[in-house]
């Protein structure tokens, strides 16, 4: 059987340039490679600037083709933007079940539209930011990464126009990261006590949080962004590290005792199994990460009016931060490892075949 797994949003996206999104290591790439491990022919799909063929190589996985489609136009909302040339190609391939990320990309929502929803295709939703869609109905299955996202697409509350996912269809999918690469680094200086990153745009993130925080504590935060320069002289007191290759992450987040992340939108950021792998304890805001995303053995889920006191008395706990550094790094390998999608792929198919 042929399994086509697409990106609804084209590879320019996130960087402004595809060949960044194709040297990414991630699960977009290893759930077709473990698909193909599986013994399914497989593929990879995505929107592109121009039309090219790829062969992605991973060390401990199958090699997979990943197929640039030129998009239509590249004016606009990248999010938008459409693939003509995808969808032509889709009507003369074989493909039997389409797997795509994302349920508002344009890239998808088109192929839907136009070839797989008139030819009666099963396909599959893998949930990113975005929950629901008018297609979801129409999905074999839908995979999602929390107990939120679960909850809304069965329970839509004032919503009413939406239509409840069938419980049978819904698959938890775990995150996936390279426990090979994000790991402990137990010669490296603890710097600080507590680390964070992310990209420094300030209506994403809490990051007066950090700001009263470091007024305690010794706080180093990784990542740029347009904020920076402006965050360096408002928050001196902060070690604001800049951006680091991801490759070197691991290395930066060694010298944190504790990791916290200040997000309050993002419900399953991938930091979180990446700070758990190098073996520290996560701190996030309680309202935001649920007990699903950040059990109590690898971290706190701390409130808005008390976290400095809770992350005080963790990071003056020496036992405490050793044993849930532990943890972190034991949950993290067992359940976010490269081949954690597996059985979410293996139930998936077998919904296709019915």
């Amino acid at each position: 059987m042929k399994i086509v797994y697409v990106q609804t949003y084209p590879a320019y996206h996130d960087f402004g340039d595809s060949q960044k999104w194709l040297h990414l290591n991630n699960r977009d790439k290893w759930m077709p490679a473990l698909t193909k491990q599986a013994g399914h022919e497989c593929e990879l799909w995505c929107g592109a600037e121009t039309t090219e063929v790829h062969q992605h190589k991973d060390t401990s996985l199958p090699d997979i083709t990943i197929r640039f489609f030129k998009t239509d136009s590249l004016n606009g909302k990248s999010k938008k933007h459409i693939s003509t040339e995808m969808v032509d190609f889709a009507r003369t391939s074989d493909t039997y079940f389409f797997v795509l990320k994302g349920v508002d990309g344009g890239i998808g929502k088109h192929l839907l539209r136009n070839f797989i929803i008139p030819e009666k295709k099963p396909f599959a939703f893998v949930i990113g930011g975005t929950v629901y869609s008018k297609f979801v109905k129409h999905a074999t299955a839908v995979l999602y990464e929390t107990e939120f996202q679960k909850k809304m697409l069965q329970n839509p509350g004032f919503r009413f126009w939406r239509k409840v996912v069938n419980k049978k269809s819904l698959i938890k999918l775990p995150k996936s990261i390279d426990c090979d690469i994000f790991r402990p680094y137990p010669a490296t200086e603890k710097k600080y006590d507590v680390i964070s990153t992310g990209r420094l745009i300030s209506y994403y993130k809490n990051y007066d949080a950090l700001r009263a925080l470091s007024k305690k504590l010794r706080v180093g935060f990784i990542g740029g962004g347009p904020e920076l320069e402006r965050f360096k002289k408002e928050m001196p007191d902060i070690d604001w590290i800049g951006h680091i290759p991801n490759q070197k992450v691991p290395e930066f987040l060694a010298s944190g005792s504790v990791f916290f992340y200040t997000g309050l939108r993002d419900y399953f950021p991938r930091v979180i199994p990446e700070a758990a792998a190098c073996g520290l304890p996560v701190v996030a805001f309680g309202d935001v990460i649920k007990r699903d995303v950040l059990p109590a053995e690898i971290g706190l889920r701390v409130t808005k009016n008390n976290y400095i006191e809770q992350i005080l008395n963790l990071c003056n706990d020496e036992n405490r931060v050793k044993q849930m550094s532990a943890d972190a790094r034991a949950y993290a390998t067992e359940h976010w490892n490269k081949s954690s999608a597996n059985d979410a792929i293996q139930r998936m198919i077998q919904l296709a075949v019915r």
